[in-house]
């Protein structure tokens, strides 16, 4: 083991945090280096997996230690049991851009498809997979799924739902069918061999370039939650929505049809008001999942106080909401400080903050509450910079009231912990995944995927 790492786990160490009896939280004593390369996006899911036991995610390596693997979209496999870790290449020099990273399915046979695509710059979709046999060293040649000429795909959400007549089917969600910068889907009835073009799910008003940014979530009959903006926040003072995809249509949480099959793009508005925004209070989503009730919960970011500034001169007070269904109505609230910026320009990237969805109900199920991680530069409760200006990992956990009691867990960390996620499976295992180093922008990164894991 390296030096550095030593130190690190000595850091995280000293916060004195350990996995209680139930396996409520995460160990921070004992992290592992899943790549020395690193780093992804967080509009595709799942972005990372338990295929049995070995937790499988996807990254672009940046090149910055071997220039050789620019662009590379790779993929990390980590063995809980053992220990072991390593990385495999899926497509050799896609393209730097880290919304390239793969949407993971994990298939009947323990297969885990990817399926992935390129920023904005073609109209096709990609297609690997690996299996059990090679413990996912070895991956299929990438496979181009055209989607249309006119087509200009980003991200991909891939999600296995039944059919009404028995079986089942993927779904990939994804942005740009027909250039419309717009939610679109295909449809595979064969475990990706083939796919079908779907429809443009969310349109826009005339005139104002809106590309509304979703997370999705698979509920247990298949049915896909979408929590969204208008559009991306430096264009629009973005509200949050929420609607189903069923079987193509879309309808509200009460099961009234919003749109068909055939009908025209939904307008955003048209769906459930999660977060009201406004000019100074701009909102982007980051997580959703479902509760063991089925219901929705949504964790977002929200920019304060940039109202009317340039771009490139706003994002000095970020914060993060959190937003419930509880079976008759959204309640939302802002939980946290989230510090600044990333980078300029990009006046909304947070340092990102997930929902645990195994922690959703399970430690406060009376009170309905949840677990969050979150990265700032700042302590979320006071808005005090972090000791050494870095953003640090935080473990949140909200009560039924939306108030939220915070705990650092990288507290004194001298390098920057951003963008968490949580992977869970159905052996019973979780993983706590995310970033360390220096981000300048999703085309200039030099960063290393960590991740820590848990059994319940």
């Amino acid at each position: 083991m390296r030096k550095s790492m030593l130190l690190w786990i000595a850091l995280l160490a000293a916060t004195g945090l350990e996995c209680d009896a139930a396996g409520d939280t995460f160990d921070l004593a004992y992290v592992n280096q899943l790549s020395d390369d690193a780093s992804w996006c967080w509009f595709q899911d799942e972005r990372a997996v338990f295929a049995g036991e070995m937790l499988v995610t996807t990254v672009i390596a940046s090149g910055h230690r071997e220039p050789s693997r620019s662009g590379n979209l790779e993929a990390l496999v980590h063995d809980p049991e053992t220990g072991e870790s390593w990385r495999s290449v899926i497509h050799k020099g896609f393209e730097l851009d880290d919304h390239n990273v793969a949407t993971l399915v994990v298939l009947p046979d323990d297969r885990v498809m990817a399926v992935y695509a390129k920023h904005h710059r073609e109209g096709c979709f990609y297609v690997a997979g690996s299996d059990r046999r090679s413990r996912y060293r070895v991956w299929t040649e990438p496979e181009r799924v055209e989607m249309g000429e006119a087509s200009r795909l980003t991200y991909a959400n891939v999600f296995r739902v039944p059919t009404p007549v028995g079986g089942a089917r993927l779904v990939n969600f994804f942005r740009g069918l027909n250039n419309e910068f717009r939610p679109s889907y295909a449809v595979s009835g064969d475990d990706g061999k083939t796919w079908t073009a779907g429809r443009v799910l969310l349109g826009g008003d005339v005139g104002v370039r809106s590309r509304p940014y979703v997370k999705y979530a698979r509920a247990a009959d298949g049915a896909i939650h979408l929590a969204y903006t208008e559009g991306h926040p430096r264009d629009i003072d973005n509200s949050i929505y929420h609607v189903v995809w069923r079987e193509g249509r879309l309808e509200s949480l009460g099961g009234e049809l919003l749109a068909d099959r055939d009908a025209a793009p939904l307008m955003p508005s048209r769906g459930a008001m999660v977060y009201r925004g406004g000019p100074q209070r701009v909102a982007w989503t980051h997580d959703l999942h479902l509760d063991d009730q089925g219901r929705p919960v949504v964790a977002f970011s929200v920019q304060r106080g940039s109202a009317g500034l340039p771009r490139g001169q706003g994002g000095d007070d970020l914060r993060y909401g959190l937003a419930r269904w509880d079976g008759d109505t959204w309640r939302s609230a802002l939980i946290g400080h989230a510090g600044s910026r990333l980078y300029a320009g990009e006046d909304d990237y947070a340092g990102g903050i997930c929902l645990d969805p195994q922690q959703l109900d399970s430690h406060q199920r009376a009170s309905g509450g949840c677990t969050v991680y979150a990265s700032s530069n700042v302590d979320p409760v006071t808005g005090r910079p972090t000791t050494n200006g870095a953003y640090e990992l935080f473990l949140g956990r909200v009560g039924g009231d939306l108030t939220c009691e915070w705990t650092a867990l990288t507290l004194g960390a001298n390098e920057n912990q951003l963008r968490p996620m949580v992977a869970h499976g159905p052996t019973g295992r979780s993983a706590l995944l995310w970033l360390v180093g220096e981000y300048t922008s999703y085309t200039d990164f030099r960063q290393r995927a960590m991740a820590t894991t848990r059994r319940h």
